[in-house]
């Protein structure tokens, strides 16, 4: 199998993911389509997949991956799901030496969610990365997304599901989002 064409070629959209449990009650209980008798007009325990869907009726998603799965099988969903795992790992350690960046937490997967630093005190912190975001997004440098910890922290999130994102990119990223400290912040202070 050509390693190469695998992981460049193995994106498919959002919206065919889904979710695999060997316990079937799950479902129902997680997606209660209760107050939707317009949609589903069976009693009982009727076995209707929309019942146990986040979108309801939308099976042909699923088309995407078994394409997918058709073209490169297991072991190249294999190599594929390594390289990103690889590639996180490589991230995290990058994100680890690099001063001004913190890990959220340590990511299972390929969510990682940074905090950075501000390069000055007077500088607001708990909006600095949602600031990051919009200078990032403003000169079409990079689109990453962030959220809010509980304490309203905001912190960058990486998602590093792109079949063909490697770490010099990633590297790249990281140089703007500390770049940005030199830009006119005066409207970031606290």
């Amino acid at each position: 199998m050509d390693t190469c064409k695998t992981t460049n070629y193995l994106g498919s959209s959002l919206t065919c993911s889904f979710f695999v449990t060997r316990h079937p009650s799950i479902l129902h209980e997680a997606n209660d389509v209760s107050g939707a008798d317009y949609l589903f007009h069976e009693e009982g325990e009727v076995k209707d997949r929309g019942r146990m869907s986040w979108q309801c009726g939308r099976p042909a998603d699923a088309f995407s991956f078994w394409s997918l799965w058709k073209k490169y099988g297991t072991e190249g969903f294999e190599i594929f799901i390594d390289r990103q795992m690889a590639l996180k790992d490589e991230f995290v350690a990058l994100i680890d030496k690099t001063p001004r960046l913190k890990l959220i937490k340590n990511p299972q997967y390929l969510n990682v969610c940074v905090q950075v630093t501000p390069p000055r005190a007077n500088i607001d912190e708990k909006i600095w990365s949602q600031k990051i975001r919009e200078v990032l997004k403003e000169k079409n440098q990079a689109m990453v997304n962030y959220s809010t910890t509980d304490e309203g922290l905001t912190f960058l999130r990486f998602i590093l599901a792109h079949p063909q994102l490697n770490i010099s990119q990633l590297e790249q990223m990281l140089k703007w989002v500390l770049d940005v400290g030199s830009i006119d912040t005066s409207d970031f202070k606290h």
